[in-house]
């Protein structure tokens, strides 16, 4: 009988977390483990996915919404008529407190806080050190995905890192042929120099900044296309942006895409300049890729794999980024290099699952 294992995130729509949620849950041996996950909101992201893959979803109101006690209440009813639950791993931040707490009320012996970012609101930081100490009373189990995470939320205590590991043949098997279609399709001159993000339209991946570097290096006489892949709350705003600027024809906004590896290849230079970010899983599938990646010195500097492909540049010095993107010269990287540094650094899906497989067994 397998081992059902009860996740929690916000939703389960397209963003770095859930991403690597799938990652795993697509290559777990799901024979011996199932996952099944509370979110706080519906969306059209991975729900239908992790059905069909055997998971149950459960939706519940958020905590700020209906309580902390009621919050509580209605997570314990979940495990008491849905388990018996091997696990529960928590992939939230300060409201791990009141899930594991809850996990706890309903005997689940395997508790798992995992942190996947580097910063909370002000109001919340102010009781850092408070819900600190509820994680690690609560927690039998701190994982993070990475040093700098895993240092925010848990402070000097013990933690175990789980990389944000990806499935690298996707991308080693990636047809470039494909990608020379998606380009001619979207009209891009042969000689322009691509420019792609890809994440959430929220504040913290800095989406203005792009437009604004964009512009920049246009009157620059720079040759470049900026492509945004994804959604968010924010597009709007950024959409009015590009047409403020008179960018329309520069910038192509792709939406949600399932077909990740061939953008990546549609780049020339992968751009985030979030203003922070645990450890974001599209730097990971970047470099799988062999795309360089300009990205902001607040991200911490471990999402660097040793391949040579990401350069790190201050937020506040747009003209430093113009400076590279101008000098920018394409060259040829070693895919048996790539390969083999994502399988001794666990960024390889295949290795590092069986690290969360004797997680889940408890060892």
């Amino acid at each position: 009988m397998s081992k059902r294992i009860l996740h929690v995130v916000g939703t389960l729509e397209k963003g770095g977390i859930q991403a690597n949620l799938m990652n795993y849950y697509r290559n777990i041996n799901r024979s011996n483990y199932q996952f099944d996950i509370v979110v706080h909101g519906k969306s059209d992201g991975f729900e239908e996915e992790f059905k069909a893959l055997g998971g149950k979803v459960f939706y519940l109101p958020t905590i700020k919404k209906i309580g902390p006690i009621k919050y509580i209440q209605q997570f314990t009813n979940v495990i008491n008529q849905n388990g018996p639950y091997a696990a529960v791993h928590s992939h939230l931040m300060y409201q791990s407190v009141f899930i594991l707490y809850a996990a706890k009320l309903a005997g689940v012996n395997n508790r798992i806080s995992h942190s996947h970012s580097t910063r909370v609101s002000g109001f919340i930081k102010r009781f850092k050190y408070i819900w600190q100490y509820f994680i690690k009373t609560n927690a039998t189990l701190l994982l993070s995905c990475g040093e700098k995470a895993g240092e925010f939320l848990y402070g000097k205590s013990k933690y175990s890192i789980l990389p944000n590991a990806i499935d690298i043949e996707k991308f080693e098997k990636n047809s470039s042929e494909k990608c020379i279609e998606m380009r001619n399709s979207l009209n891009i001159p042969s000689n322009s120099l691509v420019l792609g993000h890809i994440g959430r339209f929220t504040t913290v991946k800095n989406h203005h900044f792009l437009i604004d570097l964009l512009k920049q290096c246009i009157e620059k006489d720079l040759n470049v296309t900026l492509i945004l892949v994804g959604d968010g709350p924010l597009k709007y705003e950024v959409e009015k942006h590009v047409s403020e600027l008179k960018l329309t024809n520069s910038v192509y906004f792709m939406g949600l895409r399932d077909d990740i590896p061939c953008l990546l290849n549609l780049f020339d230079v992968f751009l985030l300049p979030s203003l922070y970010e645990g450890f974001p899983v599209v730097t990971v599938e970047s470099q799988a890729a062999g795309v360089p990646a300009l990205v902001s010195d607040s991200v911490s500097k471990e999402i660097d794999l040793g391949i040579g492909l990401v350069e790190f540049l201050p937020i506040n010095e747009v003209e430093k980024w113009i400076e590279v993107i101008g000098n920018f010269q394409k060259k040829d990287i070693d895919r048996n290099e790539i390969k083999a540094v994502f399988k001794s650094r666990m960024f390889d899906i295949r290795a590092s699952v069986k690290q969360l497989e004797f997680i889940y067994d408890g060892e």
